[in-house]
This record gives C-alpha cells, structure tokens and sequence, in this order.
C-alpha cells in the first residue's frame, strides 16, 4: 500500500474505532486531566468523535498536501521523508485515540494516568522524527520552517539537522522524566521541557544563520 493510501485509510480509522468503542464505554467518561492527572470533566462517550473528527481532517490534508504539492509528486528520497514524516505524525494522532478508549474500557486494570501516556507517546515520536527530519527537502509544511531557515537550501539543511538533535534530546529528557519522575509535577515539567528547548531551539537557529552571512 502506497504512503498516500495509507494516509487516507489512516484518516478514516479513527471514526471507525470511536464507531466500534462506543458498544464499549461507559455513557459518562473521562474528558479532560488537569496538569496533575487529576479528571477535571466527564462528558459523553459521543464526544469522542470530535476528536476523531480532528484527526481525520488532519489526515485528508495531509493527504491533499501529497497529492497536489511538488513533494508528494516527487519520489525521491528526500521526498520520502517528507511523506514518512507525516504518517508517522497521524499513526500517533490513531494510537492516542486507541490509548483514550483503552484507557476508558480499562480503567480498573491501568493505573498510569493519560497524561503519562501521552507524554510517554510523544517522547517516542520525537525521537523517531529526529531521525527522519534531516533528509526533509524545503518544503511548505514539514520542518523547523522559519524565516531564517529558508534563506537557501544549504542553510534549510543545516536547520534540520540542528533540529534533529534538539528533538532527539526532548524526546529523551520527557521519557526519562516520565518514566521516573512519580511527583505531580512531572506533567508541568514536560511542558516546561518542550517550551523551554523549543524556544532555545529558534534562538540557536537564528544566531546559527546570521553568522553564516
């Protein structure tokens, strides 16, 4: 199955979980944690489709960006890349669903909050798409795309790999946090850890481009 056929069948799948969940779950679930794992609103099970309905429309435009941009009708492979980024971006946004509903029909047997899991997932795919971003070609949608960044494709280059390895140190600075940090806050230092490296990840990138003047 092409990347392109399995973005639109990705797109789709989630409907068709919340479809088959909803013979599952409770009528009143689980909807939102706050920054401690605590559940600060219960809503319908039916709610759930929102969210499948985001990522649905998410998945279709990736789709369409693939169909209609010089990237998706290019099959080199830099190309590639950008096409394996993406689907790599709507499985996680498909197993986040799958971990909601399990965690919903499953409550009593799985202890870690969502908030862990979430973040644990987003460890994962931070370190998989520093692997993946450094052969991204300029593009209109993946990639640290700054201003800055986009001067040449020599400095674009330069900007993913520095990328890559700011997401590789995010992404395993949060698992470790995750894993064995037990207090409450271990949810607030993630956000503090992608804030902070994120911002330190522009400022690097800018600097990097004015010296290379």
């Amino acid at each position: 199955m092409k990347r392109k056929n399995k973005l639109l069948f990705l797109s789709f799948l989630p409907v068709i979980l919340v479809f088959l969940a909803t013979f599952f779950l409770s009528d009143q679930i689980p909807l939102h944690n706050d920054i401690f794992g605590n559940v600060t609103r219960t809503g319908s099970k039916y709610e759930l489709y929102i969210i499948a309905c985001i990522i649905c429309v998410t998945g279709l435009l990736f789709y369409l960006y693939l169909n209609f941009s010089k990237i998706g009708n290019d099959q080199t492979s830099n190309s590639n890349s950008s096409e394996s980024i993406l689907l790599i971006c709507l499985i996680f946004l498909n197993l986040y669903l799958i971990l909601i509903i399990l965690k919903n029909i499953f409550s009593d047997n799985i202890s870690m909050n969502l908030n862990s899991i979430v973040f644990i997932m987003i460890g994962i795919l931070l370190i998989i798409l520093s692997r993946r971003i450094m052969k991204v070609p300029m593009n209109n949608i993946v990639g640290l795309r700054l201003k800055w960044t986009m001067t040449s494709d020599k400095q674009w280059k330069i900007s993913q790999i520095m990328s890559a390895r700011y997401l590789k140190s995010m992404g395993v600075i949060i698992l470790a946090n995750t894993l064995f940090n037990n207090s409450k806050y271990a949810t607030l230092i993630n956000i503090l850890i992608l804030v902070f490296c994120s911002l330190l990840l522009f400022v690097k990138s800018y600097f990097d481009s004015i010296d290379r003047k």
